[in-house]
Order: C-alpha cells, then sequence, then structure tokens
C-alpha cells in the first residue's frame, strides 16, 4: 500500500497540471499554442507512463494478492520481482526527462541518420555500347 498511494498521486498529479495550463488558455480565451506547450505535455506525459508501466503491475498483484484467497507461489514471486521495479525509476528518470528536449532529440536523430548513412547500398550502372553505325545506345 506504501507504493499504490504515491504513484497513483504522482500521475494524478501531472496530468492536473496539464490540464489546468490547457483550462486556464480556454478560460482566458487564448488560443492554445501547441509548440508552446509540447515539451511540457511530452514530459508529463512520459513521466506518469514511467510510474505506471513500472507500479501499476506491482499494485494489481498487491491488490489481488491481498484481497482474495490466493496465495499460491506464483503471486508471491511476482509480488518480490515487481517489488524490485521502483528501484528502476530513478535511473530511468533522468533519460525520460533528457529525451523531451529538443536539442537531444535533434542530436540522437542525427546520430541514427548517420548509422544509415552508412549501410552499403546498391547503385544502378548504366552501360554503353557502340553501335556499327556510330551511334551510341543506352541499355
Amino acid at each position: 500500500m506504501q507504493q499504490l498511494l504515491p504513484t497513483f498521486t504522482i500521475v494524478f498529479c501531472s496530468i492536473s497540471l496539464l490540464v489546468r495550463v490547457l483550462w486556464q488558455r480556454v478560460r482566458m480565451r487564448q488560443t492554445i499554442h501547441w509548440k508552446k506547450h509540447r515539451k511540457m505535455a511530452i514530459q508529463v506525459l512520459s513521466i506518469s507512463c514511467v510510474y505506471l508501466l513500472l507500479l501499476l503491475p506491482y499494485a494489481i498483484v498487491y491488490i489481488v494478492r491481498s484481497y482474495t484467497s490466493l496465495s499460491s507461489q506464483l503471486f508471491t514471486e511476482l509480488f518480490v520481482s515487481m517489488g524490485f521495479a521502483n528501484y528502476f525509476i530513478p535511473l530511468i528518470f533522468p533519460f525520460v526527462c533528457a529525451l523531451s528536449l529538443p536539442e537531444l532529440q535533434k542530436k540522437v536523430k542525427d546520430l541514427l541518420h548517420l548509422r544509415q548513412s552508412q549501410q552499403i547500398q546498391p547503385i544502378a550502372t548504366v552501360q554503353t555500347r557502340s553501335h556499327p553505325a556510330g551511334n551510341t545506345r543506352q541499355t
């Protein structure tokens, strides 16, 4: 139960922050420029997704194990192994925040494009033959 409340609190507050900013724009009758809010939206949604993807399975197993009579060895093993997902969040969190930076996204795309351009690709060749009449033909 100690991990369920913080997980849902983080997700709820992150999404409510995004909704609050958008609602304030609508209330003030300002147009919503998605280019300005794109970075914030990507960061908020990616942070919420990291928390949900890593801690929601743990929460489901915890609820099933606590409120049902299914206390088999499988649920015990799942509960113990999914408990370690909590330790991966601080390790993944900097990468999630860094990938939302436009400068870094451009550098990563350039790096991936550089590797793709180094692949060997076939080239179409054009052969010319001389015709006995002196004309050249392309085949």
